[in-house]
């Protein structure tokens, strides 16, 4: 039998090692409850990831909304140059134009943009944003018309503006393919770095070479397209808008600015215009082409009315011996109109009924009763009067001629022409 402090010493061994198990147990039983929160919150966390990704977020959705929103209503105010930056660089590092471009093939639809804005929008303007070129259906363009919306395609600085009379003149129907294309250009001379072989010349030596350089380089190439057949011409005016704000222009340069359609690699067509606003300038055509602005010294703005013998040229009034007068739903005007007004050559030939119109370096022959080819109506004497169809003459001279409607009464005509 062991002596008493023997066994005392080995009892007190034993409640020792008791104790030291117990705690290792302990310490291992909340290791083991740790690791096991652990990977409870990791399985719940990738649960919730999960379901994070099933289950849309309707708080984000709605301030990618707002982001979108307000990121259109900035873009409408932010004056583009060929991409939302260049408005913002200095002009030396604004990106070089193309040369032009080669096929007309857009792909990018709009459709439900438009369809989008008519139905959120009281606006009587629908707009988008199309530096590549815009697909529009038929039906949109009808719902267009229908609503009697217009619509703005803008693509770098320049807008066309479509009025429901443009739709209205296409003919379309619900699955006709319409394709829009604003393509920037510029307007160089091949055998010179130098424009100066443009009638600009003049311009350019008084207002600075730079500037009317600077805004050649702007050009934009308009087409519009119906099942891919390219349109020439519209009889309701077609509105271009151009956005001069990058180009920072005095007063008196503003009041001197017009737009331009370019007829060859030297030769383009004034066509006047107006600043509808601080930095939109708008002007008014009836054909497709490359346009664009410039300052000029030349422009000759004439203003006339059906019925009226007053017309003004650049802001005064003159008198014509006959006024300007509907025959066969065509305006024509006499011979005493093209020299006063336009500065023409005029000479007649009594026995032969037939005027010669010299102007630009063109001569024109016309005779009384006899239409020419790409003429709308033929010359008559009325009143002892020669009378010209006036689009005739202007589209043979390559002067831009807007013939609008005057209230209700379609015989009264007013009559734009810028030279």
């Amino acid at each position: 039998m062991c002596p008493p402090q023997t066994r005392r010493a080995f009892r007190l061994k034993q409640l020792f090692f008791i104790r030291t198990e117990n705690r290792k147990d302990s310490d291992s039983d909340k290791k083991s409850d740790s690791d096991s929160d652990k990977k409870r919150e990791s399985d719940s966390d990738k649960k919730t990831a999960s379901d994070s990704d099933k289950k849309p977020n309707k708080d984000s959705d709605k301030s990618d909304d707002k982001k979108s929103d307000s990121d259109n209503s900035v873009q409408s105010q932010i004056p583009t140059v060929d991409n939302q930056t260049d408005s913002n660089r200095p002009s030396s590092e604004v990106p070089a134009p193309s040369a032009g471009i080669t096929g007309f093939s857009v792909s990018i639809s709009y459709d439900e943009d438009i369809l989008r804005q008519l139905r959120e929008s009281k606006s009587s303007e629908i707009k988008i944003y199309a530096n590549n070129g815009a697909a529009l259906s038929g039906s949109t363009l009808l719902t267009l018309l229908t609503e009697n919306k217009t619509l703005a395609i803008t693509g770098g600085i320049a807008s066309l503006i479509i009025e429901p009379a443009n739709i209205k003149e296409m003919s379309l129907k619900a699955k006709d393919k319409i394709a829009f294309n604003l393509s920037r250009v510029t307007w160089v001379n091949k055998n010179s770095s130098k424009y100066s072989n443009l009638k600009t010349a003049p311009e350019m030596t008084k207002h600075g070479d730079a500037l009317n350089k600077r805004l050649l380089e702007y050009c934009y190439d308009i087409k519009i397209s119906v099942n891919e057949k390219t349109l020439d011409k519209f009889n309701a005016p077609l509105t271009v808008r151009f956005n001069a704000a990058v180009f920072n222009l005095s007063e008196t340069q503003k009041n001197k600015t017009s737009g331009f359609r370019r007829l060859s690699a030297d030769k383009y067509s004034q066509l006047g215009g107006s600043f509808a606003s601080k930095n939109i300038f708008e002007f008014k055509t009836s054909r497709l082409s490359v346009y664009g602005i410039l300052i000029s010294e030349t422009l000759t703005n004439i203003t006339a009315s059906t019925g009226k013998n007053i017309y003004m040229v650049n802001g005064k009034a003159k008198t014509t011996d006959a006024p300007p007068m509907l025959i066969g739903g065509y305006v024509t005007v006499p011979l005493q109109f093209l020299t006063d007004a336009l500065e023409a050559q005029i000479s007649y030939m009594e026995k032969t009924k037939t005027a010669v119109i010299k102007l630009d370096g063109k001569a024109l022959s016309l005779t009384a009763g006899v239409k020419p080819p790409d003429a709308e109506t033929a010359p008559v004497i009325l009143n002892d009067k020669f009378m010209v169809p006036l689009k005739y003459i202007t589209e043979q001279f390559d002067i831009n001629m807007i013939c609008v409607s005057t209230g209700k009464d379609e015989k009264a005509k007013e009559i734009f022409l810028h030279k």
